[in-house]
């Protein structure tokens, strides 16, 4: 090699060592000036941070204690040691300011922390009480209307868009964010900086405190969650705040009901699970929910069902209280669904059981007491015929659910009730259900007797169809008659239509009732004496079963129960 070619190879690595110490010292450059951005951005969002405790102290909780708006021990669990961790901040501003207030490149902030750090395990007491301080703040905004007002009158006397219950969860988003700001202050300084050690230890303590803060912070957002949907719902909707219930996913599923299928809105939290139907009207809170169920996850179970030509991306959720079958629009949201739901059955302590039930109908109950699950009830378009005796049902001959297996039967085929465990109630069963759950091995005389009262029901609604069969123009035939109801014969029918009333039975007929003579005389003369019709005797309308007509599954078998309509008015002659 050359002189000429050494020197030109020198001169090409001076180069490139300048360029290589350039980015360096750029690189350097930066990461000093963003240092000195976030130590005075923790110094800026610590004041701020104060002023908002000074003012739930100084504007809430104080004024609250010497009004006298609520009880002292109500004022303490709402506002918690809140005066402690105001006590601790303020050190922690003082001690940022004095060593800020001659900030330069060498300048540290981890030993500040270092000191500082064991004293913000108070945050955990703060934190632990987060929960019941927002629950007793909402119960007691419904239960008094001076607090409630006097709120509202705080909230718009300080003008700050904030109300009470959003500036308690800022001491439980400071630790996150004391996390994130020393996070980017240690990635800015470099390794031969002494302060790169203290921010390494100040980091790992922080972090301790914030994944325990952190967890408060799910809460916080799954309480809102609650809180929003008990303003959206209406109707009658229960207690839905509670210790560690979480928000997992909504949706709108499709319900297999008893006689149709129908869309539900569904809210999925960490142990009960919420549906209801979305109402077209919006008001101030947006949009709004008509309130059919909560479901409680910790005895339940979900069962995938296979999907056939019917019926595809279906899925079934039993539980002690209420089960049924879910429609996903799509396979992936079928599974989404399920996994959700599994996932939380399994958090709560109880596996997700294998399918003992086929489709619709679930007859082999393992313990038919305490834990077992409701039954999935069989649509009416499924069966047309009592699945025990085979009757064909029709209008007179009604179907009914067991409340145990949820098959339809006949009235002769449930005319018996037994207590339920898991329902907490005597509801109407099957025969077959009826002998398995009272250990008998044959019917009683008395549940004979019940059974064909149940099948020997009059099958006139009112004297109106008696009289139509009389007078030979009903749609009822004689034979109908005779077979269904003995106590009325063609016999006694006859007898009834027969001129004068006579009967030909040993019992009287009833007297006929007269005509009132006409006012003038002449029509008097000229008018021939009418004879009228015995009148008809009168037919109460069969007993009507309050579980079968009036309850929630004629429309809806998740709806609430409608209120009883008036009595049916007396049939007239």
């Amino acid at each position: 090699m050359s002189a000429r070619e050494v020197e030109a190879a020198r001169l090409i690595q001076r180069q490139w060592t300048a360029f290589v110490m350039r980015k360096l010292f750029s690189k350097l450059v930066r990461s000093i000036r963003h240092r000195n951005q976030i130590a005075q951005e923790i110094l800026t969002t610590e004041r701020s941070f104060v002023r908002t405790l000074h003012v739930i102290v100084d504007c809430y909780k104080r004024p609250l204690i010497e009004e006298e708006i609520l009880p002292r021990k109500h004022i303490d669990a709402i506002f918690s040691n809140i005066e402690d961790i105001l006590s601790i901040n303020e050190d922690i501003l003082k001690a940022l300011e004095l060593r800020l207030a001659d900030w330069n490149a060498q300048s540290c902030l981890g030993d500040v922390f270092l000191r500082l750090v064991p004293i913000l395990k108070q945050y955990q007491t703060y934190c632990s009480n987060y929960r019941s301080a927002i629950t007793l703040i909402e119960q007691k905004r419904d239960t008094s209307s001076k607090f409630d007002l006097w709120l509202k009158n705080k909230f718009t006397e300080l003008n700050l868009g904030l109300p009470l219950t959003s500036l308690l969860i800022q001491p439980i988003q400071r630790i996150p964010r004391y996390k994130l700001l020393f996070e980017e202050l240690y990635k800015n300084t470099y390794e031969d900086h002494k302060d790169r050690t203290l921010l390494e230890d100040t980091l790992e303590r922080i972090k301790h405190v914030a994944d325990y803060v952190n967890e408060s912070v799910r809460e916080h957002q799954s309480m809102e969650k609650l809180i929003e949907l008990k303003k959206k719902f209406t109707g009658n909707v229960p207690p839905l705040l509670a210790p560690k219930r979480f928000f997992i996913r909504d949706g709108t599923l499709t319900k297999v009901c008893r006689k149709t299928l129908k869309k539900r809105v569904f809210f999925l939290f960490s142990d009960i699970l919420i549906y209801g139907i979305r109402l077209e009207t919006t008001t101030a809170v947006g949009i709004e929910y008509k309130f059919h169920r909560l479901i409680h996850l910790n005895n339940a179970s979900v069962v995938d069902v296979p999907d056939k030509p019917s019926m595809s991306n279906a899925f079934q959720l039993l539980s002690s209280t209420k089960s049924f079958t879910l429609i996903a629009d799509n396979p992936g949201d079928k599974r989404g669904w399920m996994n959700c739901l599994e996932q939380c059955i399994h958090n709560l302590g109880r596996k997700t059981i294998d399918q003992r039930y086929s489709v619709f109908v679930g007859k082999d109950l393992e313990n038919p007491t305490t834990g077992a699950p409701a039954p999935i009830w069989v649509p009416d378009r499924e069966h047309d015929r009592c699945m025990l005796c085979t009757m064909k049902f029709t209008t007179i001959k009604r179907r009914h659910h067991c409340r145990r297996c949820g098959v339809l039967v006949c009235g002769g085929c449930s005319a018996r009730k037994f207590r339920l465990e898991n329902l907490n109630k005597t509801c109407r069963v099957c025969d077959k259900c009826f002998v398995d759950l009272a250990g008998v091995s044959e019917e009683s005389p008395a549940a004979r007797d019940k059974k064909a009262k149940a099948k020997l029901k009059f099958p006139f609604r009112s004297a109106k169809d008696l009289g139509a069969l009389v007078s030979g123009s009903g749609g009822l035939s004689t034979g109908s008659l005779s077979t269904s109801t003995p106590a009325y014969s063609t016999s006694s029918a006859q007898s009834l239509a027969a001129p004068g009333g006579q009967s030909s039975s040993s019992s009287p007929a009833p007297p006929a009732r007269r005509n009132h003579p006409p006012t003038d005389p002449d029509s008097r003369r000229d008018s021939t004496p009418a004879r009228t019709p015995p009148p008809l005797p009168s037919v109460p309308a069969p007993p009507l079963d309050d579980e079968d007509i009036w309850s929630s599954e004629d429309e809806d078998e998740d709806a609430l129960p409608p209120s009883r309509p008036p009595p049916r008015p007396p049939a007239e002659f």
